[in-house]
């Protein structure tokens, strides 16, 4: 017997009946068989539960550490650009000299006078000079020169060199020797003054004042001054405010003055 697939060309799984009859109860056609049932065993035992192990991708945890390095790469960028503000500070100290203009307006007698003619003598000794009296006598202080006055209506007593010059000025009796480490002396100066600040006080005009230095200073210069007065006795205080030799700078608070070092 043979088998048969086709009828009339058509495919058995294309066939539902013959003659009103179903093709699931056709066994046989002209005595061959007809369409049988293809029988289903070899099907599930061969193939469909082997491929199942296909789930298991390896390939996925390879994907993960390739994205990792890539992360890396940022941090080289930003050090580039970091030493482009080192280059912002060096045009700042351009600016400072332009302050150094204005002393060019010194007035002539600022204090060439007033370096020491003389080194002091040793033994200068108190003097006392009475009231009202018109007096000369040589400084044993800085500036080392002759002072001449008119007392008060009171004594005076004064530091004095015998080896000069004297008029109305009587030994103190008995005879004292000047401790000049404890003595100040009295003498003028140019300073600027204002009530502003420092360096607006560089700026404004020189005008006569007078300080208190101690006894053997070489010099009437700010850097020594005790105090600054607008008398030639040095006891009528200067206003509290800023006071500068158009070099170095000082203030003067309450009557005391502290000096400031170079402001100008």
């Amino acid at each position: 017997m043979a088998i048969i697939t086709k009828l009339n060309d058509v495919l058995c799984v294309n066939i539902s009946k013959i003659d009103d009859v179903l093709k699931t109860n056709v066994n046989y056609f002209d005595e061959n068989t007809f369409c049988p049932t293809p029988t289903p065993t070899p099907t599930t035992e061969v193939g469909t539960p082997t491929p199942t192990p296909t789930r298991t991708l390896t390939p996925t945890p390879t994907r993960t550490p390739t994205n990792t390095p890539t992360l890396t790469r940022t941090p080289t960028r930003t050090p580039t650009n970091t030493p482009t503000l080192t280059r912002t500070p060096t045009r700042t100290p351009t600016n400072t000299p332009t302050l150094t203009r204005t002393p060019t307006n010194t007035p002539p007698s600022v204090t060439p006078t007033k370096t020491p003619s003389s080194t002091p003598l040793p033994g200068c000794i108190e003097g006392f000079i009475e009231k009202e009296t018109n007096y000369e006598y040589k400084d044993c202080c800085y500036p080392y020169g002759q002072i001449t006055g008119t007392t008060g209506g009171d004594g005076l007593t004064v530091c004095f060199d015998p080896s000069g010059t004297r008029v109305n000025v009587t030994n103190v009796s008995p005879t004292v020797v000047c401790n000049t480490v404890v003595l100040t002396t009295c003498c003028e100066i140019y300073l600027a003054y204002s009530d502003v600040d420092a360096a607006d006080a560089c700026f404004n005009t020189l005008e006569l004042y007078y300080i208190s230095i101690p006894c053997k200073s070489n010099g009437c210069v700010l850097d020594y001054a005790l105090g600054i007065y607008t008398d030639v006795s040095c006891t009528t205080l200067a206003p509290d405010g800023y006071y500068s030799d158009w070099t170095n700078g000082g203030t003067v608070s309450s009557g005391s003055f502290t000096f400031n070092g170079a402001t100008c």
